[in-house]
């Protein structure tokens, strides 16, 4: 469902109908690790300095993934706040700042600080449908 290359292109993150996100080391085409959520993985982003993986799911939630030294990856609390699926996740340029947009009804954008999850602001509004 979404790919995306870390910032330096050593590792791809894919998003899945499985239930998972699969990292890929570029230089090898191995799986590195299977991270497992509760529901198809629509949207993947590493943060620009490399230390976070955020997705996007089905199950209305975002997660916030830290990218640890020896290639672990432990989630932080899901993210809630969406009454439709997450169909996209992004960085701002400093990555402490976290936006996603829902579809399914939603229509909305939040944004979130990557710090300790909490959302920033109230939810972006607009699009009648996606």
């Amino acid at each position: 469902m979404s790919v995306c290359f870390s910032p330096y292109g050593k590792q791809v993150a894919s998003g899945s109908e499985d239930n998972s996100i699969k990292i890929w080391d570029t230089s090898t085409g191995s799986c590195q690790s299977t991270l497992t959520v509760d529901s198809t993985v629509y949207s993947v982003a590493f943060s620009p300095d490399g230390t976070k993986l955020a997705s996007g799911s089905y199950d209305n939630t975002v997660r916030i993934w830290s990218v640890g030294s020896a290639g672990t990856f432990e989630c932080q609390s899901p993210l809630t706040g969406h009454t439709g699926s997450v169909l996209s996740v992004c960085f701002d340029h400093t990555g402490k700042k976290l936006a996603s947009g829902g579809g399914g009804g939603d229509h909305s954008v939040r944004l979130w600080s990557t710090e300790n999850g909490a959302p920033i602001g109230s939810p972006l509004s607009g699009h009648s449908d996606w």
